[in-house]
């Protein structure tokens, strides 16, 4: 089986539009949000073709009234987007006939954009730069011209689209955002349309594709850092940032397996930062820091209210069943590698992730903080967590309105709708009083110097000094936590 072609996605996106047209000709003006929901998101995606062109995926076009004319386009479509209703409910729910023809069409044309922003790379002044002959293609004059053809005929098609279905308003600024390309509006040139993702991509690509692929006027996403057992404290790190990166840019869950399955993971998250908070206060007594200490303590105290709401939503979401056909959001996955991110910061197993054969042996405190400079690591990672935690808290607070009681049965939901309301409510406050008492803790010890005798000796522990120093209370402070076998780490 051959690999898709770019030619191909184009041409199942037109497919799809054009039995999009024929519903909706038949089916006359529809009051339907869903309906909406999929002309926003098909703009979004033809906004972002007539970004890529503007720039020339990096190319500056020596023409000016090329360059004029995609600037053009491109705001047009911008105005297209201000000018749309936006209802994230809407996503949610089950669509019509034409929202669902037009969604189809949307998705296989962002593949499309995909799979050519794969042959560009970014460069070091953070530019793209092509990387493939179709890559170099793309960025030359004709084809260049050539490909703006491509926004305008679907523009053009989509207009069509609102027209049938009463939305003329609608058709006539599509009307106008398509008219600017119709001067280059020729067939892509052959190599363009053959055109299939490299065989071998850099992370610098990945990268490329990320930042193509953003929400306009949205800043550049990280690349994803990949999970890898034995990785060491920086990956980690590195990982635990990007991930909380991608997950707030997510947006609202769409299915009920996901509400539920983020109920734990950020129970999870609140637990083990409240982990290494306790290290983090432990290593502070170890350097004679007391007024840091009291900062960590109060900081602690916030993440351990935190973790109670947590506690009560995970309960309420264990007794909703959720329908075989509910699956999970990728923002699932963000969520859970930031589980296994903390984790590794706070537990001996390198490899460590919350399964049912997971270690729980923490780490020494002197090596989770070796010196003060390593607080400024530990507290910055458990902010980026407690980021997820408001995050996830405040979806659910906005959502019980609309997509989540959309979701869930209402013999189901109604009963607990309340107790979601409170509990989202106090969470959402809860991990703001958190953030807010780890911003002053993170000052206090960014100044904080310790007494020097008693840092240089736990800094650089030796065998007598280790066998005085005092315990620190680290154990895990949770119900889902279950400790195995310790084994060396």
């Amino acid at each position: 089986m051959r690999p898709a072609r770019f030619g191909d996605l184009v041409s199942v996106a037109r497919e799809h539009w054009t039995e999009a047209l024929q519903w909706s000709s038949v089916q006359g003006r529809l009051e339907d949000p869903t309906l909406d929901a999929a002309f926003e998101r098909s703009v979004t995606v033809l906004l972002r073709y007539a970004e890529r062109i503007e720039v020339g995926f990096g190319w500056r076009p020596r023409n000016p009234g090329f360059t004029q004319d995609a600037s053009a386009c491109a705001d047009s479509l911008r105005d297209v987007l201000a000018f749309m209703p936006s209802d994230e409910a809407a996503r949610a729910v089950r669509k019509s006939d034409v929202a669902r023809s037009l969604m189809l069409g949307s998705e296989a044309l962002g593949c499309g954009l995909d799979l050519l922003s794969a042959h560009f790379e970014v460069g070091r002044d953070g530019g793209l730069r092509a990387v493939t002959d179709i890559g170099r293609e793309m960025t030359g004059s004709v084809g260049a011209k050539s490909f703006f053809g491509v926004v305008s005929d679907h523009s053009r098609q989509l207009a069509d689209v609102a027209a049938a279905s009463g939305r003329q308003e609608l058709a006539s600024k599509l009307r106008v955002a398509s008219s600017f390309g119709t001067r280059y509006a020729t067939r892509p040139r052959r190599q363009i349309m053959n055109a299939v993702l490299p065989e071998k991509r850099s992370q610098s690509q990945q990268v490329s594709r990320t930042a193509i692929l953003r929400e306009p006027g949205e800043e550049r996403l990280p690349a994803k850092v990949p999970l890898l057992d034995g990785e060491d404290r920086n990956r980690a790190l590195a990982g635990l940032k990007a991930s909380t990166a991608w997950f707030v840019r997510a947006g609202t869950p769409s299915s009920a397996r996901t509400w539920r399955s983020l109920a734990t993971s950020t129970l999870m998250t609140c637990e083990i930062s409240g982990l290494l908070t306790r290290m983090l206060m432990a290593r502070a007594r170890e350097l004679g820091l007391a007024k840091e200490v009291q900062a960590l303590a109060t900081v602690e105290a916030r993440i351990g209210e935190l973790t109670e709401q947590w506690s009560g939503i995970r309960d309420l979401w264990r007794g909703v069943r959720c329908s075989s056909g509910s699956t999970l959001d990728s923002l699932a996955v963000d969520a859970g590698e930031v589980v296994v991110r903390l984790g590794r910061l706070a537990y001996a197993d390198r490899a460590w992730r919350p399964t049912g054969g997971a270690v729980f042996k923490t780490i020494p405190p002197r090596a989770l903080a070796p010196g003060t400079n390593g607080f400024g690591e530990i507290t910055g990672a458990v902010t980026d967590a407690l980021t997820v935690c408001r995050t996830s808290a405040a979806w659910g607070s906005a959502a019980l309105g609309g997509p989540i009681s959309g979701l869930v049965s209402p013999e189901q939901f109604e009963p607990r709708r309340e107790r979601f309301w409170q509990s989202y409510q106090k969470a959402d406050q809860a991990a703001l009083d958190a953030e807010t008492a780890m911003t002053a803790a993170r000052k206090s010890l960014a100044g904080a110097t310790g007494t020097p005798d008693r840092q240089a000796q736990q800094s650089f522990p030796n065998p007598a000094n280790s066998r005085t120093a005092p315990r620190a209370d680290v154990r895990p402070r949770n119900s889902t936590q279950r400790r195995g076998r310790s084994r060396a780490p």
